[in-house]
């Protein structure tokens, strides 16, 4: 059901949850679902019928439940959902065969652990290159952002 939150779950959206990942990720405060474009919208209300890593689906699916055409609309599905999560905070969760609402603060939390080591191994790669250390890299790198 759109808007609510799944049983189990943290009811509370005031900062007492500051440091949990979940609360505010799940629906965070201030969403709105009327300023996604139609597109968003689809793909949204579509991972909303696929809460828990084992009611996933794939992009594929997705594009075409969404009536997506078109030869790279998997690409516009991935397109979407990294728009959403780091947009408007949505618990949109992945894995190597589809896409799925985390049901659980374990679903979340394994996701952003597997985000957390792709986006290292990517640095390391970076760093390689460099010929750096990756915390070297990293440091260079928190020098850049500031």
């Amino acid at each position: 059901v759109l808007g609510n939150r799944p049983t189990g779950f943290p009811t509370s959206t005031s900062n007492e949850h500051e440091h949990d990942l979940f609360t505010p990720r799940w629906l965070p405060e201030g969403f709105r679902e009327d300023l996604l474009t139609g597109e968003e919208r689809r793909v949204y209300r579509i991972l909303m019928r696929h809460e828990g890593e084992a009611a996933l689906i794939d992009a594929k699916g997705i594009a075409a439940q969404a009536e997506m055409e078109g030869k790279y609309s998997d690409r516009r599905v991935r397109a979407i959902v990294h728009a959403l999560r780091e947009e408007s905070h949505l618990a949109m969760c992945s894995c190597g065969e589809g896409y799925y609402m985390a049901e659980t603060e374990e679903e979340l939390a394994k996701f952003l652990d597997f985000m957390r080591d792709r986006g290292l191994s990517s640095l390391s790669i970076v760093a390689t290159f460099k010929k750096v250390s990756l915390p070297a890299y990293c440091g260079q790198l928190s020098l850049e952002v500031r």
